[in-house]
């Protein structure tokens, strides 16, 4: 369910969403192709051809590029198609996925009523829909909500990628969908957590646009208006140090070998949450600054996380605990 590309030539992106989402696909095509992030660069990658000189030695080009990389247009399926084919298949694929991602779907700005919803839940993987929808016995009804409540925003925060992050925003901005009051205050908690982890990934490079954008677009218009005020209130200075704590401690934990794979990262940062939060960063402040990297003896701060981490690893994965 993607949200829908500009013309052939490319346009002017319809809203702030397809600013934000050409921005950051940019950054990631300038990172895999090993380029400044310049338009320059890129019509010289892409599209050489297009440059030319003058008489005069003048360089000539069409800038297009430079326009893309400020968000102001979006390229066009033959420009994506020119992007992906520079790209390793890995690559490629990492991007196509990324810039149809369903997370730009609940994004978008609204008004956005129950049947928008209903058709973005039902485009997302099955495990999520298994934690959404009621169990449906007969496959002729259409497929109707449960009643959202925390065990559900804790199953989704687990999952903790994108898939899962679109569909917490989902329900923050769904109003035909009961959620009780505890399940409130875990999506405001749950989302605002997110927006840390992405502000030092995907959107490191331009925190400030995807913070105002959720500012303005999403929290004022959703329940996120509604609960934990002082996360969303704070503003940008303080969610970025949040941000900033994150990233610190995730990188103390891959120097201790304690993160390594992908999968070990999202069980890192969700177990962290649910454990003693406070003693694990001491901990890890702790085995970082020892010269030899020696972990803690304590049995509730990272043993514990090492330990229930290693529970949802495969053998080969799994941490070693060094004292």
């Amino acid at each position: 369910m993607a949200i829908e590309n500009s013309g052939r030539r490319g346009r002017p992106p319809r809203n702030r969403v397809e600013i934000l989402r050409t921005r950051v696909l940019m950054e990631k095509v300038c990172a895999y192709a090993g380029i400044a992030v310049k338009g320059y660069q890129c019509e010289r990658l892409f599209e050489p051809g297009t440059i030319t000189r003058k008489d005069d030695g003048t360089r000539m080009r069409s800038c297009k590029w430079d326009r893309y990389l400020l968000g102001t247009h979006s390229p066009s399926p033959q420009t994506l198609r020119k992007i992906y084919g520079h790209m390793s298949p890995s690559q490629a694929k990492a991007l196509q996925v990324f810039y149809e991602h369903p997370m730009w779907v609940a994004l978008a700005e609204g008004p956005l009523d129950a049947d928008y919803w209903q058709r973005f839940y039902q485009s997302l993987p099955l495990s999520i829909q298994q934690l959404i929808f009621k169990r449906n016995t007969s496959g002729s009804q259409p497929k109707s909500l449960k009643i959202i409540r925390d065990s559900t925003v804790q199953g989704l925060l687990r999952i903790w990628n994108h898939d899962a992050f679109a569909c917490l925003i989902a329900l923050c901005r769904d109003k035909s969908i009961t959620v009780d009051f505890q399940a409130q205050q875990s999506l405001s908690f749950a989302v605002h957590k997110y927006v840390q982890y992405l502000l030092i990934s995907d959107f490191s490079h331009i925190p400030m646009l995807l913070w105002t954008y959720f500012e303005q677009v999403i929290v004022e218009d959703s329940r996120l208006s509604k609960c934990d005020l002082d996360l969303w209130q704070g503003g940008f200075e303080q969610t970025f140090c949040y941000a900033q704590a994150m990233l610190s401690f995730l990188l103390a934990a891959e120097d201790l070998g304690i993160v390594g794979s992908f999968k070990s990262q999202q069980l890192f940062l969700y177990w962290k949450l649910q454990g003693n939060t406070q003693l694990i960063n001491q901990e890890l402040a702790q085995a970082f600054n020892d010269p030899h990297y020696v972990l803690p003896e304590s049995k509730s701060g990272l043993n514990w996380l090492i330990a229930t981490m290693n529970k949802h690893l495969a053998k080969h994965q799994q941490v070693s605990i060094r004292h």
